[in-house]
């Protein structure tokens, strides 16, 4: 009966103790699904801005360019008049 008795409560803590783990378990899962989900936004916010930064590249080249060819052509329009 003792015997029975201890065995009994042994399982219970050994019941209890996987309880808890798999709690536990279960919010590490949980926090690993928000950083790789939040990964990959920032990811996703990554590929964005380098797109962005890439357009704003061109842009800038493209007025670089069309401010030397109106420098020129007002270079050479003065050049005309003297």
């Amino acid at each position: 009966q003792e015997k029975v008795a201890k065995l009994q409560q042994e399982k219970d803590q050994v019941s209890q103790q996987h309880t808890e783990a798999a709690s536990q378990l279960k919010q590490k899962n949980d926090a690993a699904a928000a950083l790789t989900k939040e990964r990959d936004q920032l990811k996703k916010q990554t590929e964005d801005a380098n797109q962005r930064q890439h357009l704003l590249q061109e842009e800038l080249t493209r007025a670089e360019a069309q401010i030397d060819l109106i420098k020129d052509l007002l270079l050479r329009e003065q050049g005309l008049e003297d």
